[in-house]
């Protein structure tokens, strides 16, 4: 039985390494072979310590009954952990002596501790597998994947001390993985060591042996930065350069593909490697160095030239190695500019190199008019990489034609002008090019220079303008330069400039968006540009044709500094603030999801918005805040709405409420206003436990939250703290009823002010622990915030309740005990969990009391069957009973968490069992059965209701219920029949 809760500061003192504590755990008769939820034991915890004193806990667990032979779920020994957590050549020879299984393997990957060994030790490897083999370690153990401990010390440890002592002691130098590598493929693959290489050639390990992929040594080590001296001992032991692996590709092909190739590159041609053959995309290690870019770029391409490399290669897109020379793909040209000629830092220097090896596959015949499968050239390439003017004077020098169009039907002009290449698109217009010539969109290079923005654009746009670029030419989605400019740049000087040029201010694109549409969403001066626009004549109220927005709903949808003064600006031209959307959607829908400004809400609210305007699909503004992803600012709006609105629990067409949406969002402090504006006063006043004075309370609870939030972000004491609880009862119940009874908020409030302000750690955290729990230890709340109570009367109940509790105590040790010992088979084990659960029962039936009296149930009910059972009861109405629909509510709409249940989850556990114990009589045994088939539903629900962040305190939960069952059925007394019990 899994009863970690219990058994959890067994753990905590084996973490702490605190043999005190230990001891004071198994005193309490805490189970020593107890499991965590990894099914680890306290030992090995121990064994994830790495300082050595942990030796004396591990002596002492032991000593009092700890299994050393236990395994995880995984099938990890304790000799896995040690060798894991690297602990002391001590640890693993005390535990080798204790009996622990050297050839265990783990449950999936069937790893011995050799392997572990052999995979985790560094300060002590080789002590470390020296002594379990001398303690019968099998050095030829495989995993699952057929990888042995010589494997292992190759691929994880590199050291040749390991390999010779492990072949010393016979270990099988033959033995391949399941992918066909070799022991040698591992060292290559994985390692750097020329020593174990040499070694392994030398025990007539087969330098040319092929994995499933067809790769050998010398294509491992070929992958590898700085491993020249590799590939000269492989050269020199006769390995293949000519292999090809299983992707066509010789060692030669991935040489290519370093950073610095040239070495490498060099010692495989100077072998005989083919430059010409082609991998399975058909590219040859040129193309593959001219994607690279290499450091010594030039002088690699002039070694694989000099060999015959065909420069006009094509691969299966049709790219020659001169496309990829001029087409910078994944790395910047700085980066290429920094890695070439020996990383020289001078920019010119380096784009000189880039133009040397342009120059010299020209040179050696490369078509500079060559076409990949898209039609491009060099050229094109050539003209959208910045500081490229040489490289493009160059090619159309040597006849790189400049009117050659792409599949797109764009033009190397095209190009420059997409990428604002000022000094390109000077050059190629002084070749004659069409400056009005559009492409397959009917986009023109004023259309792309207006698209893609650039700190050149406005240098650029003028100057094709003045050479005679039409202003007002449209696309195929009708978009002329003056829209695309207030759609992607919102530059005012660009717009006016075009303005002053003839373009057309009344122009609309394809949906009928306006220049307005785009402009109020601008980054750069929206409010002066939406001024300029509607000044001049432009229609603040005009719908786009798909959806209906007008320049107001866009303005709301985009939240900018300027935002207000924008919208501010639109209604004062008369923009109609309840314009709906073809959704029906109002700028205050709008307005709500996305903005940040609650002075944007407020101002449109003052205008007339409607609050409870309604979608086509039923959705309020309320709703759409409640979707807003600005935590900052979505709290004020959603209190500002709240306030405002008819109806806070509006469902959607689709049965969606505010509260579903925050939920879904995971806004617990969105949450919590919801609550304290509709439910909680409900809630409250249908239970009837608070006075009529609850209404006035209601706003002090949320001022406090709100001041406390504030006072602990100006303290430094906690800076990041932040009250955010979604908790009903524990949050605000709780507080509202302390408020109550002391009837002081007042003070209260002033008490968690000076509190702050005295930067008293032990102080706030006592205060920390009423706002989170509901309820502190009394004694210690009432002397800090000063409210009196009778001492007298306070002690003789706690006289009472200690004799109520000493006699409990007896009788329900009596039951317990003769229970568990009625039949026969009972082991000392059984007494013992027996014991460690009646513990923990005591303790829990001790907190589960305290919380009821705190809820303000009588004492003497508390103690009385009846009140047991009654507590039960309340507790099964509460989430099953529909008179309480506002509780079912909130959990329908998933608000309240497993965890904020697993009170009174544990309230029905310790309660049926303590029933089922207490007295035979079939009645008792009936609601101890009702108890169960509770906690059953509580725990499905919660399971399986998505609730990811708290699935594995519900398996807790999970683990003490099956306990419990185990229990009840080892029990003959028991009636009750868990086989119906079939969700969990």
């Amino acid at each position: 039985m899994k009863a970690y809760s219990i058994n959890k500061p067994l753990f905590i003192a084996c973490e702490d390494n605190s043999l005190e504590d230990l001891k004071k755990a198994i005193e309490d008769e805490l189970n020593v072979n107890g499991e965590n939820y990894g099914s680890e034991t306290p030992l090995h915890v121990c064994c994830k310590q790495k300082d050595p004193s942990i030796i004396e806990l591990m002596k002492y667990l032991i000593e009092k009954g700890a299994f050393p032979t236990n395994l995880t779920s995984q099938q990890e020994t304790l000799l896995h952990y040690s060798c894991q957590y690297q602990n002391s050549i001590e640890i693993i020879k005390f535990l080798v002596e204790k009996g622990v299984d050297l050839k265990q393997s783990t449950k999936e990957s069937k790893e011995t501790v050799l392997h572990y060994a052999c995979k985790f030790q560094k300060e002590n490897l080789l002590e470390v597998i020296q002594f379990l083999v001398s303690k019968g370690a099998d050095v030829n153990a495989k995993t699952k994947d057929n990888e042995t401990v010589l494997h292992f010390v190759c691929r994880y440890q590199n050291t040749i001390e390991a390999v010779k002592f492990l072949v010393s002691k016979k270990a099988d130098l033959k033995t391949k993985t399941t992918s066909q590598e070799s022991i040698l493929h591992y060292a290559c693959k994985y390692g750097n060591s020329s020593e174990i290489i040499q070694f392994l050639i030398e025990k007539k390990l087969d330098v040319n042996a092929k994995t499933k992929e067809n790769e050998t040594a010398l294509h491992f080590v070929c992958q590898k930065e700085n491993s020249s001296k590799l590939v000269s001992l492989l050269l020199a032991k006769k390995a293949k350069i000519k292999i090809a692996n299983n992707l066509k590709q010789t060692p030669l092909h991935l040489a290519c593909q370093l950073q610095d190739s040239f070495e490498i590159v060099n010692l495989l041609i100077q072998k005989g490697a083919n430059v010409k053959v082609k991998d399975d995309h058909e590219q040859t290690p040129l193309h593959l160095v001219c994607q690279k870019k290499p450091n010594n770029f030039l002088q690699v391409v002039k070694s694989l030239v000099e060999k015959k490399a065909d420069v006009n290669a094509k691969n299966d897109e049709l790219q020659t190695p001169l496309h990829y020379v001029c087409h910078i793909k994944r790395r910047t040209l700085q980066e290429i500019i920094d890695s070439i000629g020996d990383k020289q830092e001078d920019n010119e220097n380096g784009l000189k190199d880039l133009l040397e090896v342009v120059k010299f596959l020209v040179s050696k015949g490369a078509d500079v008019n060559a076409k990949n499968e898209n039609q491009q050239l060099p050229l094109h390439y050539a003209c959208q990489e910045k500081n490229s003017i040489e490289i493009v004077e160059f090619l159309v020098s040597k006849g790189a034609d400049v009117n050659a169009k792409t599949n797109e039907n764009e033009t190397a002009f095209h190009y420059a002008c997409r990428t604002s290449l000022i000094e390109v698109i000077k050059f190629l217009f002084e070749r004659e090019v069409d400056i009005n010539e559009s492409n397959d969109e009917n986009e023109t290079p004023l259309h792309l220079a207006c698209r893609f923005r650039d700190n050149n654009s406005l240098e650029v746009i003028k100057f094709l303008v003045e050479k005679g670029a039409d202003v007002n030419r449209v696309t195929n989605k009708q978009m002329t330069p003056l829209l695309l400019i207030a759609k992607y740049h919102s530059s005012f000087e660009i717009l006016k400039y075009l303005v002053d040029k003839g373009a057309n201010i009344h122009a609309k694109t394809a949906q009928e968006e306006s220049v307005l549409h785009f402009c109020v969403s601008g980054n750069e001066n929206p409010f002066e540009v939406v001024k300029y626009f509607v000044e001049k004549g432009v229609d603040v109220n005009s719908l786009t044709s798909d959806s209906k927005e007008s320049p107001l709903h866009m303005a709301c949808e985009f939240s900018t500094k300027l935002s207000l003064e924008v919208i501010q600006f639109l209604v004062s031209k008369g923009s109609d603030v309840n314009a709906k959307t073809k959704d029906n959607e109002t700028p205050l829908h709008f307005a709500c999801q996305y903005q940040k400004s609650l002075e944007v809400i407020q101002f449109l609210v003052s205008k007339g918005a409607d609050v409870n305007a309604k979608t086509k699909g039923n959705e309020t503004p309320l709703h759409f805040a409640c979707s807003n992803k600005e935590m900052e600012s979505c709290h004020k709006i959603i209190k500002f709405i709240a306030e405002k609105c008819d109806n806070l629990n509006a469902k959607s067409k689709y049965g969606i409420t505010p509260l579903s949406t925050l939920k879904k969002n995971k806004n617990s402090f969105g949450i919590q206003i919801l609550l304290m504006n509709d439910l909680a006063l409900t809630l409250l006043e249908q239970k009837g436990r608070i006075s009529g004075k609850l209404k006035n309370l209601l706003p002090k609870v949320y001022s406090i939250n709100e001041d406390f939030n504030k006072i602990l972000k100006s303290n430094d004491n906690f800076p990041d703290y932040k009250i955010e609880s979604s908790d009903f009862f524990k949050f605000n119940v709780h507080k509202l009823i302390l408020l109550t009874r002391f009837d002081n908020d007042e003070t209260i409030l002033q008490k968690f002010i000076d509190i702050c302000k005295t930067k008293s750690k032990e102080e706030v955290q006592i205060m920390l622990n009423f706002l989170y729990t509901g309820f502190p230890n009394f004694e210690e709340f009432t002397k800090l915030f000063s409210f009196e109570l009778d001492q007298s009367e306070s002690e003789s109940e706690d006289e009472i309740q200690k004799e109520k509790e000493r006699k409990r105590e007896e009788e329900e040790k009596k039951y317990v005990f003769q229970r568990n010992l009625s039949f026969s088979d009972v082991s000392s084990e059984d007494e013992k969990q027996s014991k460690n659960y009646f513990n923990g029962f005591k303790q829990e039936m001790k907190r589960i009391e305290d919380f009821f009296k705190q809820m303000g149930f009588d004492s003497n009910w508390i103690e009385s069957k009846k009140g047991r059972k009654g507590i039960i009861k309340d507790l099964h109405q509460l989430y099953q009973n529909e008179s309480t629909k506002d509780f079912t509510i909130i959990v329908e709409e998933k608000e309240i968490k497993a965890h904020k249940l697993i009170l009174m989850i544990r309230s029905e556990l310790f309660k049926g069992m303590f029933l089922s114990v207490q007295d035979s009589s079939n009645q008792v045994h009936d609601y101890s059965k009702k108890s169960f088939e509770t906690i059953n539903q509580l725990i499905y629900f919660f399971y399986h209701n998505e609730f990811d962040e708290t699935k594995e305190i519900t398996k807790e939960i999970i683990q003490e219920f099956k306990g419990l069952k185990d229990y009840f059925q080892l029990n003959q007394h028991s009636k009750i029949d868990f086989s119906k019990f079939s969700k969990i």
